[in-house]
């Protein structure tokens, strides 16, 4: 038998390390990123204190004893286990996302971009340590920073440190501050953007005058890679929307489309071509957004000149058909007919006018990369059929998305489709084409005769037009530019082609040479080395809900980042993490309240009187 003093020390033994292993366990279960080696050794010796005041303090027997003994050193076993797992956890970390939206999963673009980052990028937190509304954020940036040693996250206190949200003009809680520089801590960021919660958090109140809770939507990923490329590409690149032919406006009709582009730190300006007649000096992209009107001739000769010189464009024709248009693309054998594609095998429920592409409907080409193998699907309202000549030298036409072979271009009977082989293109029909070819040098002074009454002129004379860059004679040219130089200033070549100016011929004789052979022989240049130009069947693919709830924004803003060149900005991007609302109908309802409330709690009750007689 145990002495009465053995057994006073177990019961102490046993109390003191009960208590550990709760304490341990609280703090193991408070901490983040896993159980800590002292957490986990404190764990240990509570459990063994624990084993200790069982056999010191008489309260088993010898059988008892011998099962406890198993029990303890299963338990202490199966801990040692648990603990190497933590270990490796927290050595190699690896998050499998099982939320239906993705919250925890980076888009392919996002990891394309900080695996190809240059610069150090530090993103800071400023909220106040333990605040439930900003643990997503830090969860979504660790995830980042999991995807490059050249990200970083720090969480700063404002209250605490009020220095630093002084210096970045940090003015509410939850802001996060992208920096890039090395001298941060010494009041010298390089560069900065601020993201704020109403950016990376969409708080909707209209169900709060019924009752309900407001509903939130994060959308943090979208805004915290457009503020990594804000500040690490510098300036932004400028895209210029043709308007005057009514277009579609870009504030209502291509709202999300333009939201997007800005998202992925491109400029927006419209471009009206009758004011200048020149394609602007800054312009990285032209896009044609469905035009109601047709071009002047004046115009689409400008615009084949500035694609010819090296330009990058989007076409994106109307439902109606447009011969200015066709003219434009003719230039690199392309014909849009005019017409609306039906494919039976591809259509949408809802119009036998509305192709739906997925699967084998892309193409080889970086820009639909990864689209079958991620069932990205892209829909394509009243587009118009693309045909493609058998000979496009010095173009190379690429096409990225097209119909089945049981596909027709209807021109004669909308309200029954039929194909008519005599009348209408038929077969595997291309709905977006990519050109691409080799610059040419286009005239510097071109002269357009304007066939348009509303401006009531006969000749317009266009000296400079295209405007662009001087291309050098030797062979080490250095790559796609924007930028404006001319052999002659304005000046010049107008005193040149002035036949009534003669005050600068007498005083000078011996010029008159060379401005007769500058007149014989115009200036020649170009905007880049490269011309690319894309065709999209139908401008409905970036109008409309469909452009940001299917693939037709990933198509569009692929095929932008291919024409500028940006190859970062090629991938699918992330997905709306809005979670899908929850609809019963009233059958369902009541569905779930007899199952929840009375079929439930009644077999828990009749499982219960069962086991009570039993045991009687």
């Amino acid at each position: 038998m145990l002495s009465w003093k053995t057994a006073n020390v177990g019961r102490l033994s046993g109390a003191v390390g009960l208590a550990i292993v709760l304490v341990s366990g609280v703090i193991g279960i408070a901490q983040r990123g896993g159980i800590t080696t002292p957490v986990f050794v404190a764990l240990l010796v509570g459990l063994g204190m624990v084993t200790i005041s069982f056999f010191s303090s008489g309260a088993i027997s010898r059988r008892q004893a011998k099962y406890g003994t198993n029990m303890v050193v299963s338990i202490l076993l199966f801990g040692a286990i648990l603990g190497f797992v933590n270990y490796l956890a927290h050595r190699y970390p690896q998050r499998i996302d099982l939320t239906r939206q993705g919250l925890y999963s980076l888009s392919d673009q996002t990891k394309k971009i900080l695996s190809n980052l240059q610069e150090k990028v530090t993103a800071m937190v400023f909220a106040v340590p333990g605040r439930g509304d900003v643990e997503l954020v830090q969860d979504i940036l660790d995830t980042y920073a999991r995807q490059s040693d050249k990200f970083e996250v720090k969480t700063i206190d404002p209250d605490a440190d009020p220095v630093l949200p002084k210096l970045l003009k940090i003015q509410e809680y939850g802001t996060v501050a992208f920096v890039t520089g090395e001298e941060l801590e010494q009041g010298k960021p390089k560069r900065s953007h601020l993201v704020t919660q109403s950016d990376y958090i969409d708080k909707d109140y209209t169900g709060t005058q019924m009752g309900r809770s407001p509903e939130y939507r994060f959308k943090g990923e979208q805004a915290f890679t457009t503020a990594i490329l804000g500040v690490t590409q510098g300036s932004r690149q400028k895209i210029y929307f043709l308007a005057g032919h009514k277009e579609l406006r870009l504030d209502t009709d291509l709202r999300a489309f333009k939201e997007s582009l800005e998202a992925e730190n491109y400029e927006i300006e419209e471009l009206v071509l009758p004011k200048t007649y020149k394609v602007p000096d800054d312009a990285a992209l032209v896009i044609i957004a469905g035009p109601q009107q047709p071009l002047l001739p004046g115009e689409v000769q400008v615009m084949v000149n500035y694609f010819k010189g090296g330009g990058k464009g989007l076409i994106l024709p109307g439902p109606l058909g447009d011969p200015s248009l066709t003219e434009l693309v003719s230039e690199f054998g392309l014909t849009i007919g005019d017409d609306v594609v039906v494919d039976p095998y591809s259509r949408s429920l809802f119009s036998p006018y509305i192709t739906v592409a997925s699967g084998a409907a892309y193409k080889v080409h970086e820009i639909t990369e990864g689209f079958q193998a991620q069932n990205v699907m892209t829909i394509f309202k009243t587009a118009r059929s693309l045909t493609v000549a058998d000979k496009t030298d010095p173009w190379t036409v690429t096409s990225l998305v097209e119909t089945t072979e049981a596909a027709w271009g209807e021109k004669t009977d909308t309200r029954r489709p039929r194909w008519d082989k005599d009348q209408e293109v038929g077969g595997s029909i291309p709905m977006a084409v990519v050109v691409q070819g080799p610059a040419t040098d286009v005239p510097a002074e071109i002269t357009v005769k304007a066939q348009s009454e509303e401006f009531g002129l006969d000749e317009v004379d266009l000296s400079g037009v295209p405007q662009a860059q001087e291309v050098p004679s030797s062979s080490d040219s250095q790559g796609p530019a924007h930028s404006a130089e001319t052999k002659a200033s304005p000046d010049a070549a107008t005193d040149g082609s002035s036949e009534e100016d003669g005050a600068n011929q007498d005083e000078d004789p011996a010029a008159e040479p060379a401005e007769t052979k500058e007149a014989d022989e115009p200036e020649t240049m170009r905007w880049a080395d490269e011309t690319r130009v894309a065709v999209i069947s139908t401008v409905g693919i970036v109008s409309g809900e469909d452009f940001m709830t299917t693939g037709n924004r990933d198509l569009i803003l692929n095929t932008i980042g291919w024409l500028v060149e940006k190859k970062d900005l090629i991938s699918i991007r992330s997905k709306d993490t809005q979670p899908p609302p929850l609809r019963l109908t009233e059958d369902q309802k009541n569905d779930v309240f007899q199952i929840a409330v009375v079929l439930l709690p009644a077999l828990i009750l009749a499982i219960g009187i069962v086991i009570w007689r039993r045991r009687r």
